[in-house]
Parts: structure tokens; sequence; C-alpha cells
């Protein structure tokens, strides 16, 4: 009888290891631990790479980005090719950062966000006493505009002697793109509120970019939406 129950252990034990997760059970898991089936990305900086895990795995975040000057007088963005299937969101993530020594990512509040490990960019954490979006039919880029619009963003700005770079639209606004309701807040810092406008349409990432290059130091906002 022992010899049974023994036999009969080891063929439940092999059953569960053969099925470790069901798919709902998948489907259960939080969003950095869900499998990536199948993904290969060729040609993509840490940057992009980093936003499109985010966006594909449904999944709001930031990225606060640096760039200096090469020898030659450009902005250095190098490309890398990332394998990434089989892998959790999180192991993915850690395999994306990994390509560049200088970003590292954490999760905060429900977002998470890419930033240069020597610390956020000081305009960053400029405090803002108060920031209104009622308007119908704003989008993310308008709403970061009028964030960079505010006197103390602009006063910040100033002093660390940054201008706006030069933003291209290429065709329509994406439906995506679209805010889905009202934003208010109130005594936070450049970093919370474009996490706090991420959070209102979900699913998003936001892109600061910094660079320092030919004697300009130019900022500029965007968003990820697909």
């Amino acid at each position: 009888m022992k010899e049974f129950c023994f036999a009969l252990s080891i063929v439940l034990v092999s059953i569960v290891a053969a099925n470790p997760i069901s798919h709902q059970d998948a489907a259960d898991l939080p969003p950095l631990d869900q499998v990536i089936p199948d993904s290969e990305m060729n040609d993509m900086s840490v940057g992009e790479a980093f936003a499109h895990l985010l966006i594909s795995n449904h999944i709001t975040g930031g990225m606060a980005l640096s760039f200096v000057c090469t020898p030659d007088g450009n902005i250095s963005q190098p490309k890398h090719f990332f394998t990434l299937s089989g892998l959790t969101v999180r192991q993915a993530l850690d395999e994306v950062v990994r390509q560049d020594e200088n970003y590292q990512w954490k999760q905060a509040n429900q977002m998470i966000i890419l930033y240069p490990r020597h610390g956020m960019p000081d305009i960053l954490n400029t405090e803002i006493g108060h920031l209104e979006i009622n308007e119908e039919k704003y989008t993310l880029s308008a709403a970061s505009d009028a964030l960079l619009q505010l006197p103390e963003i602009k006063a910040r700005k100033a002093q660390l002697k940054l201008q706006e770079g030069t933003k291209y639209i290429i065709g329509g606004i994406d439906r995506l793109e679209m805010l889905k309701s009202k934003v208010s807040m109130v005594d936070v810092t450049m970093y919370e509120a474009l996490n706090a406008i991420a959070r209102v349409n979900g699913s998003v990432v936001w892109r600061y970019a910094e660079s320092h290059c030919n004697g300009e130091n130019l900022v500029n906002v965007t968003w990820v939406v697909r």
C-alpha cells in the first residue's frame, strides 16, 4: 500500500510539473510577471525598446533620458538587438537596461520609470503650485506643453539654461493621444505631474529627453502611445 501511495504521489507531481501555470493563472499574474512569448527587437535604442515593452504589455510608465554629443557632434543613441522570448516582462526590462549602464528602472505608484543612475534630471524635481486641464479634446502633448509653460517650470528652465527643442508633427492626431479626463493637481513636482497625466489615459509612456550638444541644452516632452 505504501508503495502504491508513493507511486501515486510521483504521478501527481509529474502532472503538476508538466502544467505549472494554466492560461487563466497566467492572465491573473501581475503585468511584470507575464511571460513574453516571442519577441525580438532589432536596431533599437534602450529607450525605444523600453517604451515598446511597456506599451505592448499595457503598462503605464515614463522615461527620463539624457543625451550627450558623440565626437563627431551628433547626439549619441546607440542601437541594439534584443532577444527577449521566454522572459517575464520584469526580466526583459532588466535585459534592456543592462545594455546601457547609464540607466536604471523602478516601479513606483503603479508606474514603471526609466531614469539615469545619477538621478532624475533637475527640472523634473521642480515643484509646481497648480496645474488644471479641463478643456475638451485636449491631447497628452497639449497637457505636457501646458506643464512646460507654467511659471515655475519656465523659471527653472532659465536657471538651468535649457531651451525647448523643436517638435515635428506628421499627419493627424492619434486618437490614443486624446486625454480621457481632466487633470487637476496641487503642490507636485514636474515628475509627479507627468505621472498623473499618464495615469489618466493608462498604457502610455511619457518621454522626457534632455540633450547637451554643440553648445545647445535642449529639452522635449513627447508621448509614446503605440
